[in-house]
């Protein structure tokens, strides 16, 4: 206990002896662990996806934590998605495809130019999908469809903001406070300490089939394993369609044109063996199909690699398309301003920052990608 104490008034961090685990902070429970690596003298720490959980304010500090421990004599091995985010912590990267590493960077490598050599089919679906222009004609309406008005609950704190019907925010907790408060908020499962939460004038309701909602990792907790995989995707798609269960004709069609999607896949009579990607592409489809009028989505982006990101992106592009309304509740970007049309950024609970997509190139020092800025 005291050698545990001791080196944690070396760490920038500020914790009692007698706190519960439940009480800490993601970042100060990461931290714990690296101190019970160094007591029990491990010499390699494995980090995966720390900014699924960390929050942009902590990733700060969390640098200065792993320097400390480098001094210590300790190695880290960092994976991750996003090359931005290893650029960030690591001394040497390796460029992984399919299972194998494709290139070994050194420090002098480690540009976002020597990325784009590698990424040069994100690069070009970014391009062909004219996505710039896209996502600035938004539809200005009298009465937005959400609206959001000094909200208080848990860790929110009068919270104000409103979004227009079509249009897609991304709100980025920068301190990892809200994200969970908020999303119980839409599940319709609890009411606000005060103020008012209302979508298309009304609360959000949990038997609302208008209303999507897209947890993280939604292959774990939106599919059934036991339905076959057409099952999955008629699913939440039985109130668009009328008597959709009743006319195996109809599904017959529908499961025709979502062939070229899922080819042979399509026909398993279970989701076993899929792989994350296709489980992606399941509950993305599922929703398109389903058609709501809101979506909402917590770090859509997160722990997936290129390939199903250029996916992500082209299915956020057909919900707005359909223009369907979207918040994505993120802790680190990691592309989700690839699909945003505003950028607001929460501290303490509340309002921070409101940024329009013409200003996400000025907006530095966070982990994702960042949209160039359109040409004049």
């Amino acid at each position: 206990s005291n050698q545990m104490h001791q080196l944690l008034d070396s760490l920038p961090v500020n914790i009692r002896k007698k706190t519960l685990v439940a009480d800490l902070s993601p970042f100060e429970k990461l931290v714990i662990e690296f101190v019970k690596a160094s007591i029990s003298r491990a010499d390699l720490v494995i980090l995966y996806e720390i900014s699924n959980f960390v929050s942009e304010h902590d990733l700060t500090r969390l640098q200065s934590v792993i320097q400390y421990f480098k001094k210590q004599g300790m190695t880290f091995l960092y994976l991750c998605s996003h090359h931005q985010e290893a650029f960030r912590f690591c001394s040497r990267c390796y460029l992984m495809q399919e299972g194998r590493i494709i290139k070994h960077l050194f420090p002098y490598q480690m540009t976002n130019e020597v990325i784009a050599h590698y990424s040069n089919v994100f690069d070009q679906s970014m391009e062909l999908s004219q996505r710039q222009s896209q996502y600035e004609r938004l539809q200005k309406l009298e009465n937005p469809y959400l609206e959001c008005k000094n909200l208080w609950y848990e860790h929110v704190h009068d919270l104000s903001f409103s979004i227009q019907k079509g249009e897609t925010v991304v709100l980025l907790d920068s301190e990892n406070l809200c994200i969970n408060d908020l999303f119980t908020l839409f599940q319709g499962t609890a009411l606000p300490e005060s103020g008012t939460l209302t979508l298309a004038g009304k609360p959000p309701s949990k038997d609302n089939r208008s209303i999507s909602l897209i947890a993280a990792k939604p292959y774990e907790s939106l599919l059934f394993p036991q339905l076959s995989v057409i099952d999955n995707l008629y699913f939440t798609c039985d109130e668009k369609i009328r008597h959709l269960w009743l006319r195996p004709k109809l599904r017959r069609a529908i499961a025709k044109e979502l062939e070229p999607i899922f080819g042979d896949d399509l026909y398993k009579g279970s989701l076993d063996d899929l792989s994350q990607e296709k489980l992606h592409t399941i509950v993305y489809q599922r929703i398109l199909m389903q058609n709501p009028s809101f979506v909402l989505a917590v770090q859509p982006f997160a722990s997936v690699d290129m390939f199903q990101r250029i996916q992500l992106i082209h299915y956020y592009d057909d919900f707005k398309k359909k223009g369907i309304t979207c918040l994505i509740l993120a802790v680190s970007l990691s592309d989700t301003l690839q699909v945003a049309d505003r950028l607001v950024i929460l501290k303490g609970g509340k309002i921070d920052r409101i940024l329009t997509r013409n200003e996400f190139s000025k907006y530095g020092g966070i982990v994702g990608s960042i949209p160039a800025k359109p040409k004049e």
